[in-house]
């Protein structure tokens, strides 16, 4: 919430604009993130998650990014093409937009997968020794 908070905001919000204005350049768009900002596993509600979805997805809307690579939860999980819900942080609308993939672990112990039946989960797996082909 701070002045570094708003700075990485801006460069963000730069570096998106560059790279959307010129499509021809730049076809897909990709972001990461640590926080999984679509999560249905352990961190899902946590505020700071909360907090990164309320500020970060609609910039990715704004600039039509194709995919973030989220980390934190140690699972998979790939939403389906969502935008900002409203408010930001609550549900995001399923239909078009941007696609969500959690992929963590390395090597940590595995979470439990989201039992909540949310609509905008497109695939969830967690990893283990019989993690089936995604």
């Amino acid at each position: 919430g701070g002045d570094a908070s708003k700075a990485i905001l801006d460069w963000l919000d730069g570096d998106l604009s560059r790279a959307n204005a010129n499509r021809t350049k730049t076809p897909f768009i990709v972001a990461i993130s640590h926080r999984a900002i679509f999560s249905t596993s352990l961190h899902s509600t946590d505020g700071d998650v909360l907090l990164t979805r309320k500020l970060l997805t609609p910039l990715f809307d704004k600039y039509a990014v194709d995919l973030v690579f989220n980390g934190h939860d140690h699972e998979y999980e790939r939403s389906k093409p969502l935008k900002a819900g409203n408010p930001p942080s609550g549900a995001p609308v399923v239909g078009s937009g941007t696609r969500y993939v959690i992929c963590a672990g390395a090597g940590a112990d595995p979470y439990a997968v989201g039992s909540a039946q949310v609509d905008y989960r497109e695939k969830a797996t967690a990893f283990g020794g019989n993690t089936p082909y995604l």
